[in-house]
């Protein structure tokens, strides 16, 4: 009895070892993005942009936030874009070097780090915007000036660890919204 005891474990062990499992590929959620809709947004700052109907934009209200600080928030994506404004006083190449300084703090886990200048003569903006590629906290970060009263700094964080590649999409949605935010930045005077 034993035996045939021994035996029928050991082949329902066999049978149901079999090398038939086919794994599944790692994928990510799909996103559906929204076409963007801009409108112009402008309160009583001294600044103003065209901003994305997908994102909401909210005063810093944070300790330590300083006058016109703001947060460009995207409450789908987990996103948000975190903007300081600085007032000139003869410290402009301080406020330069800053912003270079806090977007080449991530080139330890970036891969590259590529730079588009910006240039709207008429509104007086001259802008700089790095674009960071890794898997890195910030991956746009962006500084704009009028070179004599005005200069703003922005950079984008997710609420989330940052995974580069599943990330990708919506880095390059907010990115065009970025973009879309310097061609359009003019100050209020």
């Amino acid at each position: 009895m034993q035996k045939i005891i021994i035996s029928i474990i050991l082949s329902l062990i066999f049978v149901s070892c079999s090398n038939n499992y086919t794994p599944k590929p790692k994928a990510y959620f799909r996103i559906d993005f929204n076409e963007p809709n801009y409108k112009q947004w402008d309160k009583k700052f001294p600044y103003k942009f065209m901003l994305n109907s997908d994102a909401e934009f909210d005063e810093d209200k944070e300790v330590g936030a300083e006058s016109y600080w703001a947060n460009i928030k995207y409450p789908k994506y987990n996103a948000t874009i975190h903007l300081s404004y600085k007032k000139i006083e003869n410290n402009l190449d301080q406020y330069w070097k800053d912003a270079k300084t806090m977007t080449y703090k991530h080139s330890v886990k970036a891969s590259s780090i590529n730079q588009q200048a910006f240039v709207n003569k008429e509104q007086d903006v001259f802008a700089i915007l790095y674009s960071v590629k890794g898997n890195v906290a910030s991956s746009y970060q962006f500084a704009a000036t009028d070179s004599v009263n005005h200069f703003i700094r922005g950079a984008l964080y997710f609420n989330s660890h940052s995974n580069y590649d599943s990330l990708r999409p919506v880095i390059d949605y907010i990115g065009k919204d970025i973009v879309k935010l310097l061609e359009s930045l003019e100050w209020n005077k």
